[in-house]
């Protein structure tokens, strides 16, 4: 799988998150305490974007419903059978990667 350039490591501080487009798929992009990390930018339920919302203690947080994701994992806090897609990050020379 490739590894694309998403983003300066500096346009995102810790906390923050953005959406990014990559390979055509949508991608939240997110700089937690523990490290930057990425997951599908769409909740499995209503399809909504879930980069609209602040995170909320390291969980993206979908508008339309209020299901919480871990982006440190993907895992839905409701129904932990479910998962968004996760991908691999990587920080070089001040840019961050992502494998997809």
């Amino acid at each position: 799988m490739p590894w694309i350039a998403a983003a300066a490591a500096e346009a995102l501080p810790e906390g923050g998150h953005l959406r990014v487009e990559l390979d055509g798929q949508p991608v939240l992009l997110a700089h937690l305490p523990a490290g930057f990390y990425a997951v599908h930018d769409t909740c499995l339920h209503r399809g909504a974007s879930l980069s609209v919302l602040p995170l909320e203690g390291g969980e993206a947080v979908c508008h339309l419903h209020g299901w919480r994701f871990r982006v440190r994992d993907g895992v839905c806090v409701q129904v932990p059978s479910l998962r968004l897609r996760s991908f691999p990050v990587r920080i070089e020379d001040g840019t961050v990667y992502v494998e997809t």
